[in-house]
């Protein structure tokens, strides 16, 4: 890559602000790269059908938080869930596996 020989720093755009894209974004910009994250909602998950939205639980927003220079934007575009929300989806995932 000729600009990263140059000393200018790849660039990349993540489509998507899901977990993974977030994760991705991260693992980009720990490598050097300048990054931007593109999300198609404007506003916090509302059952939206799409899917669009991250809902995560309470450990998983705290680490990427810290991941963030603007953490509480993370906590404007998700929602939290709490332990028992989790178990819940869970447990429908296994009953409709077995």
């Amino acid at each position: 890559m000729k600009g990263w020989q140059n000393n200018r720093k790849p660039k990349a755009v993540v489509v998507g602000g899901s977990i993974a894209g977030i994760s991705c974004a991260h693992a980009l910009i720990n490598a050097g790269w300048d990054v931007v994250v593109l999300e198609k909602t404007c506003a916090p998950p509302s059952g939206s059908p799409t899917g669009a939205g991250l809902g995560l639980d309470p450990l998983a927003q705290q680490i990427i938080q810290t991941w963030l220079r603007q953490p509480e934007l993370l906590h404007n575009s998700t929602l939290p869930l709490s332990i028992d929300q989790l178990n819940a989806k869970f447990l429908k995932r296994v009953t409709h596996m077995t």
